[in-house]
């Protein structure tokens, strides 16, 4: 099924363009006029080829953006580095929980 335009994209001008197709602007978030069909799915995907303090500190963030996503939201990570590793992850949907490896 096609989506249509938004209506503001015919008063498109080369002096006059919506913030979504402006440069600087790394993140958009669109709010519907009704409620989604189905939950919100979020996709997470990961360069593992870095330095501890790093993963550490990724790791930290994956858990505060999960701590911060809808109860209902169907989650996906995708990781990926120099080798080739399968790294299976057990995440509990409360609140709070932790991210483990296994």
């Amino acid at each position: 099924m096609r989506n249509p335009l938004p209506p503001h994209y015919k008063d498109i001008t080369e002096n006059a363009i919506p913030p979504e197709l402006h440069p600087q602007s790394t993140t958009i978030e669109y709010q519907l006029a009704r409620p989604a069909p189905a939950p919100p799915i979020f996709l997470f995907v990961v360069d593992t080829c870095q330095e501890e303090d790093s993963l550490k500190a990724l790791k930290e963030s994956l858990i505060m953006s999960l701590s911060l996503l809808p109860p209902t939201a169907l989650v996906g990570l995708i990781t990926y580095g120099t080798m080739v590793r399968i790294i299976g992850f057990q995440l509990c949907c409360s609140r709070g929980s932790a991210l483990t490896t296994s």
